[in-house]
């Protein structure tokens, strides 16, 4: 999270004074290279969730979770990733019952059943942005054109796009995030940090190899004379009987 430093004010207009949140936006991150390496994709997304956790933690929902309000650090000069900061905290004292507040592409299509915002849909804004990071589109439900609120699809996620080494658990991480049941998503932010944190550090230790299979000998050819030739089993000569 960005740091405030003081308010300043220049001709006549109050100013914040905050630390850099990177040289770049999330956004124009993703409008520019398309795609996110994996190792890269992972360490953002703990950024992200740990930011959610922390504000979980103080009872503050910043209410315009997007590509838009995060911030991105460029390598450090010995090799450290890159690092996921969110500001504009702007709406963060909206009261909860102006769902309509925010974004619309990143606010929650199930709020309107709930009728005020919540907890819930700050971690399904968070899912949204973790989507986008990682498949470069937001979701869908159904046909994509339909409001998901009136239908009853579940979230449909593209999980040949996602990297085959997390595909899986990646692809039900955010089928759980973005259930339309509220109670079938992650109970806490920092349950979906962990899941998260989980999901590539499996996907980046060794498997052990698999043994090659043993090609069956092929069996020996079968000479009719030898075969008339034995003598027949006691088995056999009571079938015969």
């Amino acid at each position: 999270i960005v740091q405030l430093f003081s308010t300043v004010q220049i001709a006549g207009l109050h100013g914040l004074l905050i630390s850099k949140a990177g040289s770049r936006t999330l956004a124009e991150l993703l409008r520019q290279e398309g795609s996110i390496s994996i190792d890269v994709l992972a360490g953002l997304g703990e950024d992200l969730l740990n930011i959610l956790s922390h504000l979980e933690t103080e009872g503050i929902w910043h209410r315009d979770l997007k590509p838009d309000n995060m911030g991105v650090t460029e390598k450090g000069p010995k090799g450290e990733r890159p690092k996921l900061l969110v500001f504009d905290f702007s709406l963060s004292r909206v009261q909860a019952d102006k769902i309509e507040a925010g974004t619309i592409a990143y606010l929650d299509p199930f709020l309107t059943k709930r009728k005020r915002y919540d907890v819930e849909a700050e971690r399904y804004a968070a899912a949204l942005v973790l989507h986008e990071m990682t498949l470069g589109t937001l979701p869908r439900y159904g046909d994509g054109k339909s409001d998901p609120a009136l239908i009853d699809d579940e979230v449909h996620i593209d999980a040949e796009r996602i990297p085959p080494s997390v595909r899986e658990d990646l692809a039900e991480f955010f089928r759980s995030a973005l259930s339309r049941n509220v109670e079938e998503r992650f109970p806490s932010a920092r349950e979906m940090e962990v899941a998260w944190v989980r999901i590539f550090k499996e996907s980046a230790e060794p498997r052990p190899a698999k043994r090659p299979r043993r090609k069956p000998e092929p069996a020996s050819p079968i000479d009719p004379e030898t075969e008339r030739q034995k003598p027949l089993s006691a088995l056999t000569l009571k079938a015969i009987k």
